[in-house]
């Protein structure tokens, strides 16, 4: 979605470095979720983010059950469907601010 902001920025390089300390942030990547507040934990294992980082590596050393695996991608792909609604609304609009000069 940061992306497509593109068609609608002159410049978006603040939006994408915003995006990239947000990802890391809330993704486990800087500071594993289970460090941060009980609060915290909670509010973060309903965002999208865990899946980036936190999840793969608590599947990989065996940190999930196979019941929460399965939940965790379930989750995942119900993220991933929900996302695809502003995405694609996005770039309808984006098509019709884009103009081609040329050949």
């Amino acid at each position: 979605m940061t992306g497509i902001t593109t068609f609608f920025l002159y410049n978006n390089a603040g939006l994408i470095r915003a995006k990239r300390v947000i990802i890391d942030l809330f993704s486990g990547l800087l500071l594993p979720i289970s460090f941060y507040p009980i609060w915290a934990q909670e509010v973060m294992k309903y965002l999208p983010f865990q899946g980036i980082s936190y999840v793969p590596s608590m599947i990989f050393t065996n940190g999930y059950s196979s019941g929460e695996i399965g939940m965790a991608l379930l989750q995942q792909l119900i993220w991933c469907i929900i996302l695809l609604i502003p995405i694609q609304l996005l770039w309808i609009v984006a098509k019709k601010q884009l103009i081609i000069q040329g050949g």
